[in-house]
């Protein structure tokens, strides 16, 4: 699986190469050489403009909505998936390449994000349910206290550190 993944991850860059290519010659073709490279250079900082904007604008008006969401005392699961989708989204136009910005319109697609956040969310729960994350709190009444396969699973040790918050005066 991590070969697949390396393989993956080295033969993009070259696609991308290729691409630039191929669409620089078929440019060249309707226009003069020169006029179809600023063409491509023009879409590589259109693209990451549109990437910047989509980050700025819809990335982080998702984040502030989970924010509200937990200080509401609910959890933010939907909000939160596609706020990182969306900025994933973002990311991927900003990368320069003609694949990475098909990559970011699809997580800009709401149906792409619904299946990508029920797919996200089976994931987490078939992981939870043979026990391969583990979820540590903060902040409970005995430190040590873990949660696994959704019960509560108490250490007996005790804890020798105190955590203590102060300010300088």
């Amino acid at each position: 699986m991590i070969r697949l993944v390396f393989l993956i991850l080295l033969a993009i860059p070259f696609a991308e190469l290729f691409l630039f290519i191929r669409v620089q010659q078929n440019l060249a073709r309707l226009y003069d050489p020169a006029s179809a490279l600023l063409l491509i250079v023009a879409s590589l900082f259109a693209s990451f403009a549109f990437g910047k904007w989509v980050i700025r604008s819809y990335g982080l008006k998702h984040l502030a909505e989970a924010r509200d969401t937990l200080r509401s005392g609910s959890l933010p699961a939907d909000g939160l998936l596609d706020s990182l989708l969306i900025v994933a989204g973002g990311v991927a136009f900003m990368v320069p390449g003609y694949i990475s910005d098909v990559f970011g319109l699809l997580l800009l697609l709401p149906p792409v994000r619904l299946f990508l956040r029920w797919a996200v969310k089976a994931w987490l729960v078939k992981g939870l349910a043979a026990g391969a994350f583990r979820v540590y709190t903060a902040g409970t009444a005995r430190p040590q206290q873990a949660y696994d396969n959704g019960r509560s699973t108490l250490s007996d040790q005790a804890s020798d550190v105190i955590d203590v918050a102060a300010k300088d005066v």
